[in-house]
């Protein structure tokens, strides 16, 4: 069995992983993401698929994911 979801998705990765545990064969999941996400600045952006970023740059990401999740928590996006 395969099921494939939108690798971003809370809710269908959770539905996903309890579909797998009470199949009785094995269950492939595909999940489809895209690199960054959650990242303003670099979500989509095949530049930032490789190297690395100092301690300035991870202060910005970090920020920028908090703000990513902290919305789609609110519901506006889960």
């Amino acid at each position: 069995d395969t099921l494939e979801i939108d690798g971003h998705s809370f809710v269908e990765l959770n539905d996903a992983i309890e579909h797998a545990l009470k199949a009785e064969k094995p269950v492939a999941i595909i999940c489809n993401t895209i690199k960054g996400c959650g990242i303003d600045f670099m979500a989509g952006d095949f530049r930032w698929h490789y190297g690395a970023i100092n301690e300035e740059l991870a202060e910005k990401c970090h920020a920028s994911l908090g703000k990513y999740y902290q919305t789609r928590l609110e519901g506006k996006g889960v």
